[in-house]
């Protein structure tokens, strides 16, 4: 058997130049492109952006409402840059931890008169939820006491060798009985 006709069978074959008339061709139509509206996409822009304005307003960020309705602390800045000093010198390191000046200060709210022995609030107790240079907000999670949030701020020196100050805390409202407050914060 003779395999050169075989392989010329199967080859293909080439189509001829007269199979190729333009008027079989079919024309394509060039569409042509239209300008882009630039005042319909920023009028677009416009109402998304108003839209997004109107939601942040009618929500506001939850954490300010909160820093503005929290007890606020009183201080004399005069003490804590006295407390800066000594801290400067040795003394009191545990006011560089806003964690650990949390736990003293909840622990002093539970009792009033002075803290004996172990705290009343452990530290695993407190959950830093942010911490900034100069900002420091912690959550407390225990049944002995009605603070569940507690704001810091370091008011004299702002970087990691300045102390922590307690400004304001929140109480959870399921929480706050009188049973639960403190002698010194009880209103009548």
């Amino acid at each position: 058997m003779d395999t050169r006709k075989i392989t010329k069978a199967i080859k293909p074959t080439k189509p001829r130049q007269a199979d190729f008339k333009p008027e079989k061709m079919k024309t394509v139509k060039q569409v042509k492109k239209k300008p882009v509206n630039w005042a319909v996409i920023l009028a677009v822009l416009c109402a998304l952006a108003a839209i997004l304005i109107l939601i942040i307003a009618i929500f506001p960020n939850d954490r300010k409402k909160k820093e503005e309705t929290a007890v606020k602390v009183p201080y004399n800045i005069q003490v804590v840059k006295n407390e800066q000093k000594s801290v400067d010198e040795g003394h009191s390191p545990w006011k560089l931890d806003p964690v650990f000046v949390t736990q003293v200060f909840v622990s002093l709210q539970i009792s009033p008169n002075g803290i004996e022995g172990k705290y009343p609030i452990n530290t695993e107790d407190l959950k830093l939820i942010k911490m900034t240079k100069q900002d420091a907000v912690i959550q407390v999670s225990s049944k002995k006491t009605p603070i569940n949030i507690v704001y810091l701020k370091r008011l004299v020196r702002k970087d990691s060798t300045g102390i922590w100050t307690v400004i304001a805390y929140e109480t959870l409202g399921t929480n706050d009985n009188i049973e639960n407050i403190p002698e010194n914060k009880k209103t009548g």
